[in-house]
Parts: structure tokens; C-alpha cells; sequence
């Protein structure tokens, strides 16, 4: 029975998404040594007058971390990117079933009236 579970638990580990899910969570939290969030925060908020301002700072922010840093966002950045690429499938099909439904029953309550 060791070896059943053994062989589960290494199949669903190696699924696509949990490998993305764990690049992202690993990435996050690594960067959380690297970089103050705080800070960030507390920079950001003077620049959102405009959205030019606000993606010059984070252009200008992103060009002044350390390397470490940039790598970190990358992979962070390109997890979440194929995590919402893997979910958007997802969504739409439960989606379309939604308005489909909604769909008949409007249509039902028009043909009733």
C-alpha cells in the first residue's frame, strides 16, 4: 500500500500546476528576504496620480533591484502567467455552463409570458 500512495503522491506532485503553484509560492517567498513590501508600498502609493508614472516607477524600481531580485519577479511573474493560463479554460467552461443555463431559463420565462 506504501508503494500505491508513494506512486500518488508523486503523479499529483508532478502535475503541470502544481509545479507552477510551487514555483510561485517558493518565488514569493524568497522574495520576501530580498525585498521590503512595506517600502514598496509605501513608494508606490505617490505615484498612482497617473499610470505612466506608475509604470515608470516600477520600470525604475525593477532596473535598480539586485539581481537575485529580478530573477525572483521573473519567475514569479512567468508562474502566474501559466497558472492563469492552465485556469482560464476552467473558468470559461464553468462560465459558458452558467450563461447557458441562465440563457434557457430567460428563454423559458419569455416563452411563458
Amino acid at each position: 500500500m506504501r508503494r500505491v500512495y508513494s506512486v500518488w503522491l508523486f503523479r499529483r506532485a508532478t502535475n503541470p500546476f502544481a509545479l507552477e503553484m510551487l514555483a510561485f509560492a517558493a518565488a514569493f517567498f524568497w522574495l520576501a528576504f530580498y525585498v521590503s513590501f512595506e517600502n514598496v508600498a509605501e513608494n508606490v502609493f505617490p505615484m498612482m496620480v497617473s499610470p505612466v508614472s506608475f509604470v515608470e516607477f516600477f520600470i525604475l524600481a525593477f532596473s535598480a533591484t539586485e539581481l537575485v531580485s529580478k530573477i525572483l519577479l521573473v519567475v514569479a511573474a512567468l508562474s502566474a502567467v501559466l497558472m492563469i493560463k492552465d485556469l482560464t479554460p476552467n473558468f470559461l467552461r464553468i462560465f459558458s455552463g452558467l450563461f447557458d443555463r441562465l440563457k434557457q431559463s430567460l428563454q423559458f420565462a419569455f416563452d411563458y409570458f
